[in-house]
């Protein structure tokens, strides 16, 4: 029975990547999990890993933005639906964002507020993407 582990490691890997959820999820820069969104108005689903808050949710959104919708620095992140259990995946808990084009300058407060709780807040896709570590640690 010296086949028996590779033919169950086949079989997994094989049915894992063919899932539909699997093809599309999208793993950021903080191995935050990214979908495309269910809901309207927004485009995608940001979830959670433990202890994520906001700064760890506008990096994968951002990271998100940048590689798969191709969002210029200065597009803005909007969150559609603040952070609540997730509509998709039971036992997580997502935030829902939207990449709005960069519509001139801001008026009102010009502080950076990384709070994923209320509809509404929103922050520059360039500003979000330096909450993310680094891609490549020099080793020497």
């Amino acid at each position: 029975m010296k086949w028996a582990p590779v033919l169950v490691t086949a079989i997994f890997f094989v049915t894992g990547s063919t899932s539909v959820g699997a093809a599309s999820e999208f793993v950021a820069a903080n191995k935050q999990r990214v979908v495309p969104a269910s809901i309207e108005g927004a485009q995608m689903e940001v979830f959670s890993t433990a202890g994520a808050a906001g700064p760890q949710y506008f990096c994968a959104a951002g990271d998100y933005a940048v590689r798969r919708l191709e969002a210029g620095n200065s597009d803005r992140l909007v969150v559609v639906k603040g952070e609540a259990p997730s509509e998709s995946r039971p036992r997580f808990r997502s935030v829902f964002f939207s990449v709005v084009p960069w519509q001139g300058e801001r008026g009102g407060n010009s502080s950076i507020n990384v709070q994923v709780d209320r509809p509404g807040e929103e922050m520059s896709v360039v500003v979000a993407r330096k909450f993310c570590p680094p891609r490549f640690k020099r080793r020497f």
